[in-house]
């Protein structure tokens, strides 16, 4: 395709190209923005929502910090009103919490936790909850749970991993009262980050109005293309250096033929 002529014809046609523009921005618009006149005035709402996140980690562990304890010291008996029932270490390996904290991501999202957040009425958004690896150490599991909420909005989202982190920490606790275990023998949940700022996570796409923007220009330019072999411009004649081909100063030898039998 020759460029330079391809201009000539969209330059020949730039009302029409300009219209084309016109009409590609307000169809682009629309597919971003949604108009509507609810109150008699325009009011415009985009079409697409962004979507937020935010998250929180909680430590899986045991009374008394254990994790800072360079030697595992003391003892605790199985059976308190029977000595002869035996003992055992009184702080676990914090490694062996990972299992623990493995089956309590699942808990995290079942029935019984969710009925406890419900309890404040429905949530604004999704959680999800999985146990946090190590990519040094070929991405082993961690006892640490991290919750992940998205919602429509900073807020929702915040909202959202804020009560799941509360509802998980409430059901263990209430289990825990409720079967007689003894403080010092109960495993601790301790949130590290209750809520971590909110970012976006899902954006609004640009792609559908630059798509729109494109196809209806291209039709314009198709529809000049169109126009110009329906109405082709008269262009002067060139010669091979490009300029006007001059007139002949004598007459071919046809010609004179035809003067002399006329006469």
């Amino acid at each position: 395709m020759d460029l330079r002529l391809l201009l000539r014809v969209l330059w020949r046609f730039k009302y029409l190209m300009a219209l084309g523009i016109i009409v590609a921005g307000g169809l682009a618009f629309m597919t971003v923005e949604r108009v509507s006149f609810g109150s008699g005035a325009p009011k415009l709402s985009p079409r697409q929502s962004v979507t937020w996140g935010s998250s929180s980690l909680i430590l899986v562990t045991q009374p008394g910090f254990p994790i800072g304890r360079s030697v595992r010291t003391g003892a605790v008996p199985l059976d308190p009103s029977s000595p002869q029932a035996g003992v055992v270490p009184k702080y676990q390996d914090p490694s062996s919490l990972t299992g623990t904290a493995l089956l309590y991501a699942q808990l995290a999202t079942s029935d019984q936790v969710r009925a406890v957040i419900n309890q404040q009425g429905p949530l604004p958004g999704t959680y999800a909850a999985n146990v946090e690896t190590s990519p040094a150490i070929n991405n082993s599991p961690l006892p640490l749970i991290a919750i992940n909420a998205v919602g429509p909005s900073a807020a929702a989202a915040t909202d959202t991993v804020r009560r799941a982190t509360e509802g998980l920490l409430d059901y263990v606790t209430a289990q825990q009262v409720a079967n007689g275990i003894a403080p010092d023998l109960r495993i601790v949940l301790q949130p590290l980050v209750k809520s971590a700022p909110p970012t976006i996570v899902k954006g609004r796409s640009i792609m559908r109005p630059l798509a729109v923007f494109a196809v209806i220009l291209t039709l314009f330019t198709i529809l000049a293309c169109v126009l110009e072999n329906l109405r082709p411009r008269v262009r002067p004649k060139l010669g091979l250096a490009g300029a006007h081909e001059p007139e002949p100063q004598y007459s071919r030898p046809a010609e004179l033929a035809e003067t002399s039998s006329a006469r």
